[in-house]
């Protein structure tokens, strides 16, 4: 199955997308998806002073979250750019782009409590990673 240049197709108007598939009346589309698994983390004192609870290395693991692949991760970031190239006035050029990050607003978080598993706050995070969502809107203009 073959696709049809943009500018043939109906509503369709030339653009200058790398890939005609993510450009539709000349907006441009992309994305990037961040994921990670998160680090395992020691239980306990490592020096063994014997006041301390024991060592467990590695013995904790952060939460883990669905994105694509149901509990697999414990960091998920997803930023989205739409950029609108206007015809060319006099010689003058007009772009405009808008950045979302964080799309989906995901709480991405650290400093987990992972000293003492007797603890009430034992495996709770005191801190995040990144931002909130976030919208940057840009403009260019050449001349």
């Amino acid at each position: 199955m073959s696709v049809a240049p943009c500018d043939s197709r109906p509503g369709c108007r030339p653009c200058a997308c790398a890939s005609r598939r993510f450009c539709l009346y000349g907006i441009q589309f992309s994305g990037l998806i961040t994921l990670g698994s998160g680090t395992k983390q020691d239980i306990g004192d490592i020096t063994n002073n014997p006041s301390n609870p024991l060592p467990v290395l590695g013995g904790f693991t952060p939460p883990q979250h669905s994105f694509i692949i149901p509990d697999a991760w414990a960091y998920r970031d997803v930023d989205i750019r739409f950029r609108k190239d206007f015809p060319e006035v006099s010689g003058t050029t007009l772009s405009l782009t808008v950045d979302v990050f964080n799309i989906f607003n995901y709480q991405n978080l650290r400093c987990f409590n992972s000293f003492d598993p007797e603890n009430a706050n034992f495996g709770k995070a005191s801190c995040t990673i990144g931002d909130p969502r976030r919208l940057q809107i840009g403009g260019e203009y050449s001349f």
